[in-house]
């Protein structure tokens, strides 16, 4: 089979990018700031980047890498990269294990393949386009919607911690795809436990039970998250309020980056999630980050102040 190739991204992160507007001082040293604009109303910010951004020509699918194989080879080289079903002819290549079955008989089970929207994601977490890599290097990071956990297995050791979760039936794939990198970790993580607690004690309960993962304790205590990634899980609007409600439950204010990658579909389902996310909390500040992304992709960072 054919080697699948990425494109080429745009990594500038040097603020020298026209129309970069004065922004907000970001509370974190994780976060390139430059290049971005502000997210001030939702429907102006759907018009600009399906305007301006969205691709010409759609690539096919859903966005899955390849979603006719439990194994699939995906190597980064620089600013590109390529799967194929075989490691032949790709230098420095990661297994990613996936689940077609669960795919096609689970309704909702989209977690159990690889999206390009992670592979794009990964190159520009080892690109430093995003982040500062030796601020990174001491940061806990928590993901929501891991799915297969490929995303620490192509981003590499880049964090003192890193806590990859999604529902209960995909922490297996996740510990296939996870087992052998340092400071990583799997759980199980249901966003409804988060959405309309019984009580406050409860919640706290379920924060902590998570925290003392990501921090390999069992006693967290008052530790934080540094950064929460939630990559391509913009799709289902019905789950919107159970993940808003659990990027809110474990976000400090002044602390914690929240960064939410998705390659770019129906232009509904993107303002329902940011009009959701928005309406939860008046201290948001949410960041497009689209110019270090080739069109079709969209990255939006925000943290509370």
């Amino acid at each position: 089979m054919a080697a699948i190739m990425g494109s080429t991204p745009r990594t500038s992160c040097d603020g020298s990018d026209d129309g970069d507007e004065d922004l907000p001082a970001c509370p974190s040293a994780l976060l390139h700031v430059r290049p971005a604009r502000v997210v001030a109303d939702v429907d102006e910010e759907i018009f600009l980047l399906y305007t301006l951004h969205a691709k010409a020509e759609h690539d096919g699918g859903l966005g899955y890498v390849n979603h006719s194989a439990d194994r699939i080879y995906v190597a980064i080289d620089g600013q590109r990269w390529k799967s194929a079903l075989s490691a032949r002819n790709l230098s420095g290549a990661i297994v990613v294990h996936q689940d077609v079955t669960s795919l096609r008989s689970t309704k909702g089970n989209t977690g159990s393949v690889l999206w390009r929207s992670t592979v794009e994601l990964a190159i520009r977490f080892r690109t430093g386009a995003l982040f500062d890599l030796a601020a990174l290097r001491d940061a806990s990071v928590l993901e929501l919607g891991a799915g297969t956990g490929a995303l620490p297995a192509l981003v590499g050791p880049v964090c003192k911690t890193w806590l990859a979760t999604d529902q209960h039936d995909l922490v297996a794939l996740l510990d296939k795809n996870t087992d052998a990198l340092p400071g990583v970790h799997t759980a199980a993580l249901d966003w409804f436990d988060f959405h309309n607690p019984p009580s406050s004690h409860t919640l706290q309960i379920r924060k902590s039970d998570i925290l003392n993962r990501l921090h390999s304790t069992n006693n967290a205590g008052d530790a934080v998250v540094d950064l929460i990634i939630c990559c391509d899980c913009i799709y289902n609007p019905a789950l919107f309020p159970a993940l808003v409600a659990t990027i809110n439950a474990f976000t400090t204010p002044n602390h914690t980056l929240v960064l939410v990658a998705c390659e770019m579909r129906s232009h509904h389902s993107l303002a329902d999630f940011l009009h959701e996310w928005q309406a939860s909390d008046a201290a948001w500040t949410i960041l497009s980050l689209e110019k270090r992304f080739d069109k079709g992709f969209v990255t939006l960072a925000a943290w509370k102040s």
